[in-house]
């Protein structure tokens, strides 16, 4: 076994707000005049908190009890292939599909998004949804809420026809990979142990104003955390990362009996990492 790589870092708690009118928010697309005076920044307010990450290489993590899992996983496309759209769609997509299938048993897996994320090659807002490039998101957060999720479903649903689809088990899965072909030093994907949270003292609801081709302009709720209970909080990420890897990890899971449903997640600055 290599040696364990833990690191001391900061994550991004968020202020809850509880005597507020509004609950925390952020805005994945730019703010609209009318809109300026009631959020008066895209994101409302997050504090860096210093926490150990622990090196996830060193301990047993799955999915269905954690909630993420690391696996090897072969892609065929390039560095610079990730950059066209075409062969994201034509060609990445349906390896993402094998490989959720090869490692959940799933009958049916349907990949519809996906972000590069990139702080050297973002310019004006960081995490505009409108570009498929986005920059390291700084804050913890889950993707969606249960009711979010659930009408994500109903939307696939609607779209395909797919009435099978209504009453089996439902998981909102993030597939992520390091495209470059140098292992991840720095900035990577922190995961939390879901079974660490304190519930429901733990977390907070958020509004995610967005944005897409097709629904236009639209609100989502989404969970962050609070940092009351932080230092129980049991942090992963995996060191020196390779292209030859994927980390599966849950927004949601419909299955209540499994113990990992959701993944809290941020990017994290490693202090040790190279300086160039």
């Amino acid at each position: 076994m290599t040696a364990q790589k833990n690191i001391q870092t900061t994550l991004g708690y968020w202020d809850p707000f509880f005597e507020s009118e509004r609950r925390p928010w952020t805005f994945t697309r730019p703010r609209e005049e009318g809109e300026q005076d009631k959020y008066p920044c895209d994101q409302s307010t997050v504090e860096m908190i210093k926490c150990t990450v622990l090196d996830g290489r060193q301990h047993d993590l799955n999915l269905d009890q954690n909630g993420f899992q690391r696996v090897e996983s072969i892609t065929s496309l390039s560095t610079a292939d990730f950059q066209n759209e075409e062969m994201l769609k034509n060609v990445y997509f349906k390896e993402v599909e094998a490989e959720m299938k090869r490692v959940t048993g799933a009958e049916d897996v349907i990949v519809w998004n996906h972000f590069i994320r990139n702080d050297a090659a973002i310019t004006g807002m960081a995490q505009d949804h409108n570009r498929s490039t986005l920059g390291y998101s700084r804050a913890i957060h889950c993707d969606t809420h249960p009711y979010s999720a659930e009408r994500v479903l109903e939307n696939f649903i609607r779209i395909t026809g797919r009435t099978d689809l209504e009453n089996k088990r439902f998981v909102y899965l993030t597939a992520w990979r390091n495209i470059n072909d140098s292992p991840v030093r720095d900035n990577h994907l922190a995961l939390l142990d879901e079974r660490s949270l304190v519930k429901p003292d733990d977390i907070i609801v958020r509004d995610n104003f967005s944005i897409d081709a097709v629904q236009g302009k639209y609100r989502i709720l989404q969970y962050v955390l609070w940092k009351k209970n932080a230092g129980q909080h049991r942090w992963f990420y995996f060191p020196d990362l390779t292209r030859e890897e994927m980390i599966l990890h849950k927004q949601f899971d419909s299955d209540t009996s499994k113990q990992g449903r959701m993944v809290f997640h941020t990017a994290v600055p490693d202090p040790t990492a190279p300086k160039n």
